[in-house]
């Protein structure tokens, strides 16, 4: 059985603080939203009447297990992917994490492919967790930067979702 590291506490709070409320705004391509557990992706739940533990549960079992983010073992970058799977989707997250974890080796040790499994949980412990951070967040600011130019109506999300991929 794979290791499991504790981190999902810190790493939901964290989430929950960026995600924050009730959002049904049209311009959002997230579609309605409560605590970021999106209608669109979870058509099963009724997010407008999900409570915090409903939404926390939501995200332990959807999100944390099933994408592997329990053998993470570093917080800071579990915390990062977490957040980049809620906010970007399970397959970018991943991408952004091999790319990273590439780029801080300095050679490929991970195949890109949008899925965490063993070979990037392996790759991820033989790379300096601070340097595959910092290039998560680049990574995210980029892809934050592609999603503006592609459809500049979400020109009005630039700011907070700037600030969010440096976090």
């Amino acid at each position: 059985m794979a290791a499991s590291f504790d981190h999902f506490p810190a790493a939901v709070e964290f989430v929950l603080r960026n995600e924050g409320g009730f959002v049904d705004d049209p311009k959002d391509r997230g579609g309605v939203t409560n605590m970021g557990i999106s209608s669109r992706h979870n058509p099963d739940v009724d997010v407008r009447s999900l409570s915090r533990d409903q939404a926390i549960e939501l995200y332990r079992q959807r999100y944390w297990i099933r994408y592997r983010l329990n053998e993470i073992e570093n917080q800071h970058v579990a915390i990062k992917v977490f957040d980049l799977t809620v906010w970007m989707g399970p397959s970018v997250a991943a991408s952004i994490l091999q790319l990273a974890i590439n780029a801080a080796a300095g050679r490929t040790l991970v195949t890109v492919d949008g899925i965490i499994g063993s070979q990037t949980l392996t790759a991820l412990r033989q790379v300096d967790p601070s340097s595959v951070v910092a290039v998560m967040r680049a990574l995210a600011l980029g892809r934050v930067h592609q999603i503006i130019q592609r459809d500049p109506s979400q020109e009005r999300f630039r700011r907070g979702w700037e600030r969010r991929a440096l976090l």
